[in-house]
């Protein structure tokens, strides 16, 4: 029997919980995971009572340390893997693009796709050991960059990308990776509130802020995100960049 990679719950009829549930790999993503959440958004947009989204992670260790190594090196060809990361975009923009509003519950670690998933989201919240990194600049790979800008400016956004520079909770706070940090125990109930009040709003308002702040960062790259992460895996020696990448991080 294959394993329940996504777990959904309700905490009523308008108010969803998915989560992410390869907790032995750490949620790291492989296509399967990928798939499975991308059918799982898709299938919630058409449900008309549910309101808004929460993502989170059935591990305390890890929201989502990024993409599986191992399932990506296992890849025929670049053209595999530049394909993958295609459909890695398109689950963020699925995630940006939801009709109703979408909370990121992050615990522990969040690097590369997951930190990029949970930046998808409209609002997020860490708890205090969370961990935030983005890496795949290092072996070539450009994923939800017109997202990071848009959420924590510029210059940070080069900081963080170009430095791979590992951030603790408190400075994801002070940076706007993430909006709130709780403790651990209170992580997913604060989600919760924040849901609840979300769900309360006048529609008008709500959708037109999500769609304005959409805008702004389309603006800021005029380029297709899908298309953008496709391109950067093509334009690189990417078995080559990913395998002296991983050597650099087992040492």
């Amino acid at each position: 029997m294959k394993p329940v990679l996504i777990k959904q719950s309700e905490i009523d009829e308008r108010i969803i919980i998915v989560s992410i549930n390869r907790t032995e790999k750490l949620n790291s993503i492989h296509l399967e995971l990928l798939e499975s959440l991308q059918s799982e958004l898709e299938r919630i947009n058409k449900v008309q009572h549910i309101k808004a989204v929460i993502l989170t992670s059935e591990s305390l260790k890890a929201f989502s340390t990024g993409i599986d190594v191992h399932f990506v090196k296992e890849l025929a060809n670049k053209e595999e893997v530049a394909n993958f990361f295609y459909k890695l975009a398109h689950l963020f923009e699925t995630v940006q693009q939801l009709r109703v509003p979408t909370i990121a519950a992050v615990n522990g670690y969040a690097f590369g796709a997951g930190a990029d998933l949970a930046l998808a989201c409209d609002l997020r919240i860490a708890n205090e050991v969370a961990s935030f990194r983005f890496p795949g600049p290092q072996f070539g790979v450009v994923l939800g960059i017109q997202r990071l800008i848009s959420e924590v400016g510029g210059s940070t956004a080069r900081t963080l990308t170009l430095m791979n520079k590992l951030i603790d909770s408190k400075e994801a706070l002070h940076d706007g990776v993430v909006h709130e940090v709780v403790s651990s125990a209170n992580c997913l109930r604060r989600a919760e509130e924040w849901a609840k009040h979300l769900i309360e709003m006048p529609s008008f308002a709500k959708e037109t802020i999500r769609n304005m702040c959409n805008r702004v960062e389309r603006d800021l790259l005029m380029q297709d995100p899908c298309e953008l992460a496709k391109k950067s895996i093509l334009a690189v020696d990417f078995n080559e960049a990913f395998e002296q990448y991983v050597a650099r991080i087992k040492k």
